[in-house]
């Protein structure tokens, strides 16, 4: 955010664990639970579905361990120093939305 970082779902989660003794299940990115909903939701096969995302450790993970096409845009988090450095890297690499719009049509 413009102020800087706010807690996000790992701390709530660690806050759930001390509270109640008990880990929560996770399901956010990286793992790719989400993606399979999205896709069993809307019909889709592994081959017409991509993760688009502005995250290097969550958003494109997530559309590996799912095993769908990735999209990295940077018009958010990530920046190329970032994917040439992360182990993990995307199919496409587009500067936005707009782009990744653009070579669809």
């Amino acid at each position: 955010v413009d102020f800087g970082y706010i807690p996000d779902c790992g701390s709530m989660c660690q806050m759930l664990e001390n509270t109640t003794g008990k880990m929560p299940v996770f399901i956010g990115k990286p793992k790719p639970d989400m993606v399979y909903k999205a896709m069993e939701k809307y019909g889709f096969d592994k081959d017409l579905t991509a993760v688009i995302g502005d995250r290097i450790y969550t958003d494109i993970p997530a559309g590996v361990n799912a095993d769908v096409c990735t999209i990295c845009v940077l018009s958010g988090e990530a920046t190329l120093k970032d994917i040439d450095e992360s182990d993990i890297k995307p199919d496409y690499v587009f500067n936005s939305v707009k782009e990744v719009l653009e070579a669809i049509k």
